[in-house]
């Protein structure tokens, strides 16, 4: 989408360049090449300019040959280079110079399109249907050139800014990959979840630990009272252990199992949680009287196995709380550590897009080197007209004839009517404010003084006329 302004602006450094020296420049190096090497030239010299100094000295193979190099370079004559200027001389007896042609040419925008009509008026219609034709191709190559020359100097801008936004790329990459190398983590997000994971499986490993070593602490309790009995003499029952054993070492490897599959097994937790209350149950019924008479001996060696295995579970329990704290600490310097990977990610994240972008301008810039865009269209060539011009000169001279009559007229009405002088009787009354004696005609004062004649009286006391 273009606004009004923009397209207008654009038209306009259309015709500008159409009308610059260049495009004109190479126009007239064109006529003027085409003059000297064809058998029907546009023009034709008078004698008179035929023995002009600047045409006798001209060596016109050399003006041929300078000519063509200059249209086929995209390069104007020069004023300061003294073969140039001699060739610039030559060309104005053609009126084939800048001034010349401008004269000649009528550029410009059709109202309210996209259409620019070239018009050229000349004495010659084959040379103003090729001045038509040639101007619009010396503008297209000029403009090709042109955008060349830009599109070369875009791609060497944007090959350094490419090489440049890789380098600032390749840096952030590596900030990046030594900062996880250095902190010993590869995804902060994966390993942050890892340790929660571990957390509540150390969580979980305590609260069973736990339970285990409240089972031992009532176990332990029991085997205090049995031995309170045994030193009062009276009978220690005592159970067999194997079904307790026997339970313990199912609820542990089922515990493995539910740890090993991720905790999420609902089934393996059930079937601890069952295993778990038959312990429970046979935990209370090993204080029962309903088995064999213990010797005390038996019941201090149960009681240091007890004592061992609580203090073995109590250990346990401060190593996994120890751990727990640990990984809660580790868990806490992810958030620092997730902090900074972000930021060194976004940093990456937005060279690799800048640098993405620049490679795509890079892209069409050499696209656009390799096939150039032309937006101009020559949709209808130059035709010589098929009658003359009418030059409307009778027109022009009546009309200039009317124009100085009526201004001959304003001027001598003008004169008259800021004109103070006396000239007439009305004007000397209204003047004076007296009464005309006579007036004179005609007098001759070469001949008669006018003041000896105006005091000479007759006979009769008559002035004289």
């Amino acid at each position: 989408y273009m606004n009004l302004f923009e397209a207008v602006v654009k038209f306009d450094n259309v015709t500008e360049t159409m009308n610059s020296q260049l495009v004109i420049g190479l126009l007239a190096c064109d006529l003027m090449a085409h003059d000297l090497s064809s058998n029907k030239p546009f023009r034709s010299l008078t004698e008179k300019e035929l023995k002009n100094p600047d045409y006798q000295s001209a060596n016109k193979a050399e003006i041929l040959r300078i000519c063509r190099a200059k249209v086929d370079s995209l390069q104007i004559l020069s004023s300061s280079l003294p073969e140039e200027r001699k060739v610039l001389e030559f060309m104005k007896l053609y009126k084939y110079d800048y001034e010349s042609i401008r004269k000649m040419l009528f550029v410009s925008r059709l109202s309210r399109t996209d259409y620019i009509n070239i018009i050229c008026y000349s004495e010659n219609p084959e040379l103003s249907a090729y001045t038509v034709n040639t101007l619009y191709k010396e503008f297209i190559r000029f403009s090709h050139r042109s955008r060349y020359d830009s599109t070369v100097a875009h791609v060497k801008t944007f090959e350094a800014l490419v090489n440049q936004k890789k380098q600032e790329l390749d840096q952030k990459v590596e900030a990046l990959r030594g900062y996880k190398t250095q902190q010993g983590v590869l995804n902060v997000e994966t390993a942050s979840g890892n340790e929660w994971d571990l957390i509540k499986q150390f969580e979980k490993s305590v609260s069973d630990e736990r339970a285990n070593y409240n089972t031992l602490e009532a176990s332990l309790n029991n085997i205090n009272t049995q031995l309170t009995q045994a030193n009062s003499g009276k009978p220690a029952y005592t159970n067999s252990n194997s079904e307790i054993i026997a339970l313990r070492k199912q609820i542990n490897d089922l515990n493995d199992q539910y740890v090993s599959s991720g905790s999420n097994d609902n089934g393996l937790a059930e079937k601890i949680k069952a295993q778990r209350g038959k312990l429970q149950k046979a935990m209370m019924d090993a204080s029962s009287p309903n088995g064999k008479v213990s010797t005390k001996e038996e019941l201090i060696q149960r009681k240091s196995a007890l004592e061992a295995e609580i203090s073995a579970s109590r250990l346990n329990i401060n190593t996994l709380e120890s751990k727990i704290r640990n990984l809660r600490f580790s868990v806490g310097s992810y958030a620092n550590k997730e902090a900074t990977v972000t930021s060194l990610q976004q940093e990456v994240d937005l060279a690799q897009e800048e640098y993405n972008k620049l490679k795509e301008k890079l892209g069409a810039a050499l696209d656009n080197r390799n096939v150039p865009q032309d937006n101009f269209r020559q949709t209808l060539k130059g035709q010589p007209a098929f009658t003359p011009e009418s030059s409307k000169r009778l027109v022009i001279m009546g009309m200039s004839g009317m124009a100085v009559f009526m201004m001959m007229c304003i001027s001598i009405l003008f004169t008259e009517f800021m004109d103070n002088s006396i000239k007439s009787p009305s004007v000397f009354n209204r003047t004076s404010n007296l009464k005309l004696i006579a007036t004179i005609n005609h007098a001759n004062l070469q001949k008669y003084d006018l003041m000896e004649i105006l005091q000479r009286k007759t006979d009769d006391a008559q002035w004289i006329k």
